[in-house]
């Protein structure tokens, strides 16, 4: 989980599911529409920077609960 931010893209990603979402912040500061969709190049670009930092940071992550 965790949030990372480029320019004026923002990646979410929810510890719970490890789902993303990617939100425009400059033409959608509520962040009401997910790109993640629709944007699947900068969402993995961003995914992949979140999760290098999380390593060079030496971050513990939870484990996903199990259903």
């Amino acid at each position: 989980g965790g949030a990372v931010r480029d320019g004026d893209l923002k990646l979410i990603e929810w510890y719970e599911d490890g789902s993303l979402e990617l939100f425009n912040l400059r033409t959608d500061p509520g962040e009401k529409t997910n790109l993640a969709k629709t944007r699947p190049e900068e969402t993995a670009e961003l995914h992949k920077k979140l999760t290098s930092w999380r390593s060079e940071v030496g971050a513990i992550m939870p484990k996903p609960r199990e259903q």
